[in-house]
């Protein structure tokens, strides 16, 4: 097997994943939430931090233990066979014609308003930023995570500037007396504010590119969760003290909004460059984990031989290309048929749910016993979470049956041949 460079330090860990936590749903996510539950929205947040710190530390700890490009696929096939690891593998590369459409279009949103374009510009924006990613991967992940890292620092520097300048108040980020006629509504806004805790399992796939990774990695996803999570409950308390929530056009430009009445005229443009610098990080993440991903499956027989080649960079260039070719197409179907970013979202939250709950599923057998309470809970976490998606599984369903399909008739025909 080909090995990629260990390239990534703890500092370049956190900041791959904070801004992919931070990156769509930082200027979005907040204002969604609150207008989904109205104040109640805190103790969504609380709840689904509560959620995902198990969740994270599971993951950190596959990750440290059995680091590998295949990410979450892998771990599945070490702990129930190949046919879930080919399973997995396919399902997460379902979410290139789904969840990259979706991102981008948030993405190009934030740009287009930067550079005051309007949004009959919006497809080739995304396709220009597809091709910027493309080569910034292609110069190698020390590249690609140094430029990250300036981009979570600027961003984290953004949102602690906003929150300094603005006068909120202590008492804005005390959760109301909890209310059981709430609940739906608390429901309705954790399965929004889940889009932004997806990219934990998109580490998987850099952990053996971390220097460090038995120590580093269960760190950065901590350290991450922690950091990411409090910016989050600081500027739901910041929307909700502003009353900057309420209806689509409002949310989405929720902080702009707050931000030109903290910093004046400037604050629309520097909230709306972060948003942009924030998502287009987080997505150059995802294509990097899609390509590592491409690649593991290629060099383990699964997929043509030439998604295995690796260039002089350690970058799988050809998987990396190809993943580009895919995710071009994807971008033309979303902005010529028009495909509506919410459908987008929803059916790209039931595949991120379905590989979450498989990969904390694993640690029950590929952890030691001493931390197989902890993935346990994890499961049954992301259990419930599973429950609340609903209808919006069916394209992660579909994936796995045809996967599971696929694997049977190769599996017949190779006794076919051997007989």
């Amino acid at each position: 097997m080909s090995h990629f460079h260990k390239d990534i330090s703890l500092l370049q860990a956190i900041a791959l994943l904070l801004t992919t936590l931070l990156g769509t749903g930082a200027f979005v996510v907040p204002a969604l939430s609150a207008t989904a539950a109205g104040d109640q929205v805190l103790w969504a947040w609380l709840i689904m931090l509560a959620v995902m710190l198990p969740v994270g530390m599971t993951f950190g700890l596959l990750g440290a233990i059995h680091p590998h490009a295949g990410g979450t696929a892998y771990l599945l096939g070490k702990a129930f066979g190949p046919r879930w690891q080919n399973a997995t593998g396919w399902l997460y590369l379902a979410l290139v014609p789904v969840g990259l459409p979706a991102a981008m279009a948030i993405c190009v949103s934030y740009l287009g308003q930067l550079l005051g374009l309007d949004h009959q510009y919006d497809g080739w924006l995304a396709l220009a930023c597809l091709a910027i990613m493309l080569l910034i991967n292609l110069r190698g992940v020390k590249t690609a995570s140094q430029i990250q890292m300036l981009i979570a620092i600027s961003v984290v520097g953004c949102l602690t500037l906003l929150i300094q300048q603005s006068d909120l108040q202590l008492s804005t980020l005390v959760p109301p007396a909890p209310a059981l006629s709430a609940l739906p509504e608390i429901s309705h806004a954790m399965a929004i504010i889940f889009w932004c805790f997806m990219g934990i399992e998109a580490m998987t796939h850099m952990g053996s590119e971390l220097k460090n990774p038995r120590r580093d990695f269960p760190l950065t996803i901590v350290i991450s969760l922690l950091i990411t999570a409090g910016f989050y409950y600081l500027t739901v308390g910041l929307v909700l003290q502003y009353g900057s929530f309420g209806n689509e056009q409002t949310d989405s430009r929720s902080l702009a909004l707050i931000a030109q009445q903290v910093l004046g005229p400037a604050g629309d443009k520097l909230i709306s460059l972060m948003g942009f610098l924030a998502s287009f990080a987080s997505m150059s993440l995802y294509l990097m984990s899609f390509s590592r991903l491409l690649w593991s499956m290629a060099d383990e027989g699964e997929l043509p031989a030439p998604l295995a080649r690796i260039n002089s960079r350690g970058v799988p260039a050809v998987a990396l290309l190809s993943i580009g070719v895919v995710a071009a197409l994807s971008l033309l179907m979303k902005y010529v048929a028009l495909l509506p970013l919410d459908a987008l979202i929803s059916y790209a939250d039931g595949i991120f749910v379905m590989i979450y709950l498989l990969g904390v599923a694993s640690g029950l057998r590929l952890l030691p016993s001493r931390y197989r309470p902890l993935a346990l809970l994890a499961t049954v976490l992301c259990g419930l979470i599973l429950l609340a998606v609903g209808q919006y599984m069916s394209y992660a369903l579909v994936i796995m049956l045809l996967s599971m399909g696929w694997d049977h008739y190769r599996s017949r025909q190779r006794r076919t041949i051997d007989a």
